[in-house]
């Protein structure tokens, strides 16, 4: 029903962009905007939801904590900035040299 709506509403919106714009460019318009509202769920706003997953492997101890800081630091760049994925893997690495990543 929800993909009906989303097929019906597309080609509405076609049918309207098609009288002011070439018909290439109103389809165009029309398939990004559809494929936006589809891959937004998908797309990671921030890298909060990895960081929360490496957290829960790293130990509570007090010497610890310093880690799981930093990773929730880091968690709130963007997951598609190397920067951001940089911080995160050296943080856990130096968590695992340091003793508190969990054992398995």
């Amino acid at each position: 029903m929800c993909r009906q709506i989303i097929v019906v509403s597309a080609l509405g919106a076609c049918l309207l962009f098609a009288c002011s714009k070439s018909p290439v460019d109103a389809s165009l318009d029309v398939v990004n905007a559809t494929t936006k509202k589809l891959m937004a769920p998908l797309v990671e706003k921030d890298a909060s939801k990895q960081v929360e997953g490496l957290i829960r492997t790293i130990d509570d101890r007090a010497d610890c904590q310093d880690y799981i800081q930093r990773l929730r630091d880091a968690g709130h760049g963007s997951p598609y900035e190397g920067a951001t994925e940089m911080v995160i893997t050296h943080t856990y690495d130096a968590a695992g040299k340091a003793g508190c990543v969990k054992a398995n």
